[in-house]
């Protein structure tokens, strides 16, 4: 009784502030790129915000601005508007005491708490530095003190006055629990990220997977890409991954680990996926690049590099376009090195999103510091875990969603996890009877083998197969069929099976992976 009290008042927290972050929003277009207003509208549409929120700039048309512009052109019209439509209150500085690139305003009050910059607004600050200089301290030592930024980073301190440029800013709120009140302790940050990427039909999309996996919770298999074991200064990276592993199997998940040297393949069967964090190469591979992937509605997707977001308006170079452009409704990435220890820790960013706070509140309170190279991409507003697993099975049976099944996989998956295998598996063959699920007959296949009930197992995956939509979770699932009847000697009961697979999906490369399933041949 005392959890589920604590649970409660936790989901009631998360919504409060959410309130706050709706009611403190305001979009940023760019008025010389007419997708960037039209957007910004549908944005307005589906969250039911009047367009009064919309601040339209002249900005230049590029992924990159200047140091000057971002300040003539971004920082200082914004900023008049901001006071003009009442958003904040400030007061003019002694103008002796203004440095160079620094605002001439002090910020006395704010409403202020989100800023969501749309497609066409610039996404990097270049260096101030002569280029030649610039290049020759990047290849010496990435030199911490310059000042180029992500202009999401920025824009956190937009309302903070005076501040350095150079290198980076401490995040006050990193490893919280939740974003304070804009004016909190005399701090006025902003939280600041964009809707922005590929191409304005793949921002549609993520405006609308957000919404869509926000109303009926999110949905899918996790993955993720570790290194393998190494001891050097990179390992940190694996124990936030490891960590955020645990952190979303306590929800309930099925998470998928890549623990080797290598990257998930071209053709590894990525089916179904709600999550994809991993690392480490600069140019997308593995499925992403296959032709028809597609994540699943609202999902997040993050591959770690030093310039995974170098360029953000394409869909075949570096990491974060292409994985917006695989349907990915939100990411993260650097415009610029920066160090691995200022990019967001995973492990807290996996638990502020569980706990039901928002994806630009979650993103925030994990990243260390501001005014540097990250750039935030996906609707500020975006909650992938703000029902609980009760509302979220109770929503989705009222609505008739097939997609239930991956609600009735998780319970499944908590009841195994709290000691009930008996449970999980009357509680799977239960909804078997409401629906044929073959998400839900590989989880009983899974348990019943795993518990030396193989006989039992066996009749589950066979339907699996045969309830698969398509090739990719076709040929995975026939993997752990066919391992598990070779094993038990059923080597007639799986050609038979193999068989079947090969003729539905004859013209699909996923055939390949059979391959491994096959018996050794004799000498």
């Amino acid at each position: 009784m005392m959890l589920r009290h604590v649970i409660l008042c936790l989901s009631l927290a998360a919504s409060s502030a959410w309130a706050e972050l709706r009611e403190g929003l305001v979009l940023i277009v760019n008025r010389n790129v007419p997708e960037s207003m039209e957007l910004a509208r549908h944005y307005c549409m589906l969250r039911d915000l009047p367009e009064d929120r919309i601040c339209a700039l002249d900005l230049p048309e590029g992924e990159s601005i200047s140091r000057g512009d971002f300040d003539k052109r971004l920082r200082d019209p914004l900023l008049a508007w901001l006071r003009a439509n009442r958003w904040v209150e400030q007061v003019r500085r002694n103008p002796r005491r203004v440095r160079d690139h620094e605002s001439e305003w002090t910020t006395v009050s704010s409403r202020l708490r989100v800023l969501c910059s749309f497609y066409g607004v610039p996404v990097r600050i270049e260096d101030t530095r002569p280029w030649v200089v610039e290049k020759i301290q990047n290849r010496l030592n990435h030199s911490p003190q310059r000042d180029e930024a992500a202009v999401d980073s920025e824009l956190t301190l937009l309302l903070h006055g005076a501040y350095d440029i150079r290198g980076r800013f401490a995040n006050p709120y990193y490893g919280q629990l939740r974003w304070e009140t804009s004016g909190s302790q005399n701090l006025f940050l902003v939280l600041a990220t964009r809707l922005d990427g590929p191409d304005p039909d793949a921002v549609r999309r993520m405006m609308d997977g957000a919404l869509e996996a926000e109303t009926y919770g999110l949905l899918g298999r996790m993955f993720f890409d570790l290194r393998a074991p190494h001891q050097d200064e990179y390992q940190v990276g694996d124990y936030w991954l490891g960590e955020a592993v645990s952190r979303f199997d306590r929800e309930g998940y099925d998470c998928i680990v890549e623990r080797s040297d290598s990257l998930y393949g071209t053709q590894f069967p990525m089916d179904s996926a709600a999550l994809y964090w991993g690392w480490y190469t600069e140019q997308v591979t593995g499925p992403f690049t296959r032709t028809g992937f597609a994540f699943r509605p609202g999902a997040l997707a993050y591959h770690n590099h030093s310039a995974n977001a170098k360029v953000l308006r394409t869909r075949a170079e570096y990491w974060t376009g292409p994985l917006l452009g695989a349907g990915a409704a939100a990411s993260w990435g650097a415009v610029g090195e920066p160090f691995l220890g200022t990019t967001p820790h995973l492990h807290i960013l996996a638990d502020r999103l569980c706990r039901g706070l928002s994806f630009a509140e979650s993103t925030y309170l994990a990243l260390p510091a501001l005014s540097w190279q990250i750039t935030v991409v996906g609707d500020p507003l975006y909650r992938p875990f703000a029902l609980s697993l009760d509302e979220q099975i109770s929503k989705l049976e009222e609505a008739g969603r097939p997609e239930v099944e991956w609600a009735w996989l998780r319970r499944m998956n908590l009841l195994v996890r709290d000691g009930r295998l008996h449970g999980a598996l009357a509680y799977g063959r239960d909804r078997l009877r409401v629906r044929d699920s073959g998400v839900v007959r590989e989880k009983m296949g899974e348990l019943l083998a795993l518990n030396d009930l193989a006989e039992d197992a066996l009749p589950h995956f066979d339907r699996a197969v045969e309830l698969a939509a398509g090739p990719d979770t076709a040929v995975r699932v026939g993997l752990r069929y066919l391992r598990l009847l070779r094993a038990m000697g059923r080597a007639e009961k799986a050609q038979e099976v193999e068989a079947r697979l090969r003729e539905r999906w004859n013209d699909s490369p996923y055939l390949a992976l059979l391959q491994p399933a096959q018996p050794p041949s004799a000498p």
